[in-house]
């Protein structure tokens, strides 16, 4: 029985990475890999960015503006202008999600030791009975 259950749980284990590894292999839907400009006109000023270009060379600096063919960034030495054809991509860092990572984090610690707790509890009253029952035997 045992055997069985360790098999089930590695093939488990194996089909959830199995998946994971072909999706982020898989094909990509091209018109999300195309630049939108338009997002980058909605950013905030003075947001960070990450800008690649096509030479794989990456800034992180602060958006300045955007137009339909370049972007502006602040950097320390002053302003900088990328055009489109030599950006790569641009990504935008989201707001954080501390809180809710965290709250996420703390309802797996307690379902983990919820889990733990209540399996030692179900030992400690199955050795109990057992001694019972050896003490009961005994008269």
């Amino acid at each position: 029985m045992r055997h069985r259950k360790s098999i089930a749980g590695s093939s488990l284990l194996v089909w959830v990475v199995g998946i994971t590894v072909a999706s982020a292999l898989g094909p990509t839907d091209r018109k999300a890999e195309q630049a939108n400009w338009d997002n980058l006109k909605q950013l905030n000023p003075r947001q960070e960015i990450n800008v690649v270009l096509n030479d794989v060379k990456s800034y992180r600096e602060r958006i300045q503006t955007a137009s339909n063919d370049t972007i502006v960034v602040r950097m320390a030495t002053g302003e900088q202008t990328f055009k489109c054809e030599d950006v790569l991509r641009v990504v935008s860092k989201g707001e954080p999600h501390r809180v809710r990572n965290a709250a996420i984090a703390a309802g797996i610690g307690v379902g983990t030791g919820q889990a733990l707790a209540m399996r030692h509890q179900q030992r400690e009253t199955q050795t109990i009975r057992r001694a019972l029952v050896r003490w009961a035997e005994r008269f």
